[in-house]
């Protein structure tokens, strides 16, 4: 039997219907999945669990990119309606903003293709939900965020990136900006920096690696004498267009952690936005998710 997968954009609701709804609820890396226990153990579960539950990349330990809920058509209740992230395999075909909450993504799916086909649409639509969970945080950041810290980097830097009210700001200059969040109350320290190289690049290469190592050299320190933040190198940092993902490490200390940047190329230069963190003990995938939106 071959099936044939079709999925149509439709937005479904309008801005009088959203301010009546109800808020979503659920992770927003979570998604529920509404099918029987038959199509799913029988045809969908093994492809589907590979492009969704595939490990989020530049993290030291295996964290998945999002969570599945499964459950029967007979168990969509008015609870599971309300979540943020829902798929449907119906006869329908359709995909809905605040379909029953606010801030919710609704893709309904009709099932009728082969294996390969199966993999290409659920990699479109799992690009459907990394964009509108990255425009998400954005977007529930920019509620909150420092407009000065902004403005200040906008006019130094030429580039618009986010920055959450919880950091404080540790340098403001032309050459580099350096944002802190070190909270009492957790064992997290989590940095953004923006700098600039002087040098027109168009791609990720060995001298904008090279440019970050010096900033963490000359500016992250540890308390131990000669102790400094480097990218960790035996493990290859993962490159995607104008972003990159990695680990670092403290040079003569124990502190270690993922980082991620992302490049801005002009003319004459190129500009990074980079943030990292030490959370030991914890997840990363919020975090990481977290600097992808803002950077």
């Amino acid at each position: 039997m071959r099936y044939i997968i079709i999925l149509i954009l439709f937005l479904g609701c309008n801005d009088g219907q959203n301010q009546t709804l109800p808020s979503s609820t659920g992770a927003h890396s979570e998604i529920v999945v509404v099918v029987d226990d038959s199509l799913w153990d029988n045809k969908l579960n093994k492809t589907f669990s590979q492009v969704f539950n595939g490990p989020i990349k530049g993290l030291g330990k295996i964290e998945k990119e999002f969570n599945i809920i499964q459950i029967n058509n007979s168990e969509f209740s008015q609870v599971f309606r309300r979540h943020k992230n829902i798929i449907i395999f119906s006869d329908n075909e359709k995909t809905q903003n605040d379909k029953w909450a606010k801030d919710q993504l609704v893709i309904q799916l009709n099932i009728n293709s082969n294996t390969n086909s199966l993999l290409e649409t659920f990699q479109k639509v799992k690009s459907i939900f990394v964009i509108d969970e990255l425009n998400y945080l954005r977007k529930k950041t920019k509620k909150t965020s420092n407009k000065l810290i902004e403005n200040q980097i906008k006019k130094r830097f030429n580039i618009e990136v986010l920055i959450p009210k919880k950091y404080t700001n540790i340098i403001m200059s032309n050459e580099l900006c350096w944002m802190q969040y070190n909270p009492k109350e957790k064992d997290e320290i989590s940095q953004i920096l923006v700098f600039t190289v002087n040098e027109a690049k168009k791609t990720i290469d060995n001298t904008i690696l090279n440019a970050v190592d010096s900033v963490f050299f000359k500016y992250i320190k540890g308390s131990a004498e000669h102790s400094f933040v480097k990218i960790e190198k035996l493990y290859n940092p993962h490159i995607e267009q104008n972003i990159c993902r990695g680990l670092w490490r403290l040079e003569n200390g124990f502190m270690g952690g993922p980082f991620i940047f992302k490049t801005y190329f002009f003319d004459k230069k190129t500009v990074i936005s980079l943030a990292f963190t030490f959370s030991p003990n914890t997840q990363k995938r919020d975090i990481i998710k977290e600097f992808e939106a803002i950077l």
